[in-house]
């Protein structure tokens, strides 16, 4: 039982996506690396505007319910 899961995870760790390996297969490992890097600013930078405009929605909401609040009082 255990060598047929092994055998089994051993095969599928080494089948790489067919579209990965035909986009990077032939590649400088230089070019690799600057992949990686504008993969990662482009992450980071989506993260930092997606938070920024979902904190200027919740301060807007909490400005709107302040004012409500300070009205009904």
């Amino acid at each position: 039982m255990l060598s047929l899961f092994s055998a089994y995870t051993t095969s599928l760790s080494h089948r790489p996506n067919r579209w990965i390996q035909s986009f990077l297969g032939g590649r400088k490992i230089g070019y690799k690396i600057i992949l990686g890097y504008a993969l990662v600013l482009g992450i980071s930078t989506i993260g930092t505007a997606t938070g920024l405009i979902l904190g200027n929605i919740q301060e807007k909401n909490a400005a709107l319910q302040y004012l409500v609040c300070q009205f009904n009082n």
